[in-house]
């Protein structure tokens, strides 16, 4: 009788087995990120590593060439998804991404904080200086991505992130790069 009753609750025991090795797998286990070159051969992505991937990229990597050749590789992997898949798996990206750089920013010391926000303004100004030195057409094509629907989207949701996440000290410690971001904006 006892068997009996051990046999039928062993399929429930291994299904329950099953959902907890695909949770912490799923969630605990995180596997390792891509190396550029592996990031640049892969082109079979699902929406998950591509959300995974772009989240990370932009920390991952500091130079920006390699960003530009990477993001360009993960636009184009974008692309074979519909649309609305598409727009998600931005908006996870951008979302995971703001979340990681807000979660590192809260750790650093105010001396890390200085030194990062004095890089991202230099950064900021080279940015700025490019895209007055670009042409005419190449900044009618950057304001039309920007006013697109995804680009207002995009615009919206960081704007989302900086009021809902930064604290009024985040805000005036990063107040240099955002004006040279609005002189950027500007520019164009």
């Amino acid at each position: 009788m006892k068997r009996h009753r051990r046999l039928r609750f062993k399929p429930i025991l291994v299904a329950l087995g099953l959902a907890v090795a695909a949770v912490s797998t799923t969630y605990i286990w995180k596997p390792e990120p891509l190396t550029r070159d592996q990031i640049l051969q892969k082109d079979d992505w699902t929406p998950d590593e591509l959300v995974d991937t772009m989240s990370r990229v932009t920390g991952q990597y500091r130079k920006r060439e390699s960003r530009r050749e990477i993001f360009r590789h993960l636009r184009k992997q974008l692309r074979k998804l519909p649309e609305k898949k598409r727009r998600e798996v931005m908006q996870q990206s951008l979302d995971r991404s703001v979340a990681i750089a807000y979660q590192q920013w809260q750790t650093m010391p105010d001396e890390a904080k200085e030194k990062m926000v004095a890089a991202m303004e230099k950064e900021a100004k080279k940015n700025r200086e490019t895209v007055e030195g670009l042409s005419k057409d190449r900044k009618e094509e950057i304001r039309e991505r920007l006013e697109s629907p995804e680009g207002k989207e995009w615009m919206n949701r960081m704007r989302q992130h900086a009021v809902s996440r930064m604290t009024p000290e985040d805000r005036r410690i990063l107040a240099p790069v955002v004006r040279e971001w609005i002189k950027t904006l500007e520019s164009l």
